[in-house]
């Protein structure tokens, strides 16, 4: 028999609902797609504040894992926090075994209060091991910097992405939420072209949740084969219309 057909969520709960887990999977629902999830850990937070978060045992979230891809067929793979080190690990053994055809990560650092979620030695675990399998990492600006160890204000997007597609041999970049004059862009990068996807700036009273979203958007549409330029237009569309609703 047939397995049935599943995006995997490896992501933190948020109990608020507006970023991580629940989020994610709220994505995914409304797109009209499936999904199956793994918590990676309990966070204690709402769109204001961050106070604290619980990583799991990264053996549980292994055995998580594992029944997942025994059962279903994963067609999309989405990973956002992960919380240190020896979870990054697990999370690359059952990568590394199972060979998913799409993973999207969402290289988080901090929360949007300022909490380091990914500490140095779990992005050192994240390049090294999960970079190999990963088919689009969606990075901000501030993340990009992070992950190339760079600290200046005026640094090109462009510049980032094809650096960090060379030096980590990604196959591609997505970095997001670039502000330009009353707009914002995110820009694509495959290896061989830039696409610049960008929009009216929307001001909305809470962005909590929003690269969460993004991320878990554009694992659905690559997972339905949608080429990567047209699955990130489709993916800033959809956030576009969450964050219209929260003015």
């Amino acid at each position: 028999m047939a397995k049935d057909s599943k995006i995997l969520i490896i992501a933190g709960f948020d109990p608020s609902g507006g970023a991580g887990l629940v989020a994610d999977l709220e994505t995914i629902n409304k797109l009209g797609g499936k999904a199956a999830a793994v918590v990676t850990a309990i966070t204690i937070q709402n769109s204001k504040t961050f106070k604290e978060f619980n990583p799991l045992q990264p053996e549980s979230i292994r055995n998580q894992l594992e029944i997942i891809f025994d059962e279903f067929r994963i067609v999309g793979v989405k990973i956002g926090m992960m919380g240190n080190r020896a979870i990054a690990g697990a999370i690359a053994d059952v990568l590394e075994k199972n060979r998913p055809p799409q993973v999207v990560l969402d290289p988080i650092f901090k929360s949007t209060t300022g909490v380091i979620l990914n500490d140095d030695m779990t992005f050192n675990v994240i390049k090294e091991r999960i970079f190999p399998y990963t088919t689009v990492i969606t990075p901000n600006s501030g993340e990009a910097k992070k992950l190339l160890g760079k600290t200046g204000k005026d640094i090109s997007p462009t510049k980032m992405a094809v650096e960090m597609h060379e030096k980590y041999c990604l196959k591609s970049v997505i970095i997001t939420g670039n502000e330009g004059k009353g707009s914002s862009f995110d820009l694509v990068y495959d290896g061989e072209n830039t696409n610049i996807i960008q929009t009216t700036y929307i001001k909305a009273k809470n962005t909590h949740g929003t690269g969460c979203r993004h991320s878990s958007a554009l694992t659905y549409y690559l997972s339905k084969g949608v080429f990567l330029n047209e699955s990130a237009l489709l993916a800033k569309d959809y956030v576009l219309d969450y964050l219209s609703g929260q003015k």
